[in-house]
C-alpha cells in the first residue's frame, strides 16, 4: 500500500529540520504547536512522530510525518498535522513523561 502526501521532501536542509521537530515530540507530553498557517494548537502528542517515505500527486517520493495530538485545544478529539506544516514547538508547564 503506498502513501500518500500533499507534500514530500527530499531536500538535507528541510529533512534534518522535521528530524530536530520529532525529537522535541514525546509522547504523552503536553505541547503548544505553531503551524505555518499562521494558527497555533495545544494537545498531548499520542505517539512520538517519525519521518518516513511518502509519494506525492505527482508521484514524487520524499519524506515526512505525521504527528497526532489529543485534546486539540480542549475539544477531547484527536487530530493530525503533517509535520511540514509545523514551525514551532513549545512545550506546556507540566507536561512530559519523566
Amino acid at each position: 500500500m503506498t502513501r500518500r502526501a500533499a507534500r514530500v521532501h527530499a531536500d538535507r536542509s528541510r529533512i534534518e529540520r522535521m528530524a530536530a521537530l520529532c525529537s522535541h515530540l514525546d509522547e504523552e507530553e503536553r505541547v503548544s504547536v505553531a503551524l505555518d498557517d499562521g494558527s497555533q494548537v495545544t494537545g498531548v502528542v499520542l505517539a512520538k512522530p517519525s519521518l518516513q517515505t511518502f509519494l506525492d500527486a505527482d508521484g514524487n517520493e520524499g519524506l515526512n510525518a505525521v504527528v497526532k495530538l489529543d485534546d486539540v485545544d480542549g475539544s477531547g478529539r484527536a487530530r493530525s498535522y503533517w509535520l511540514d506544516t509545523v514551525v514551532d514547538v513549545r512545550h506546556c508547564a507540566g507536561s512530559g513523561t519523566g
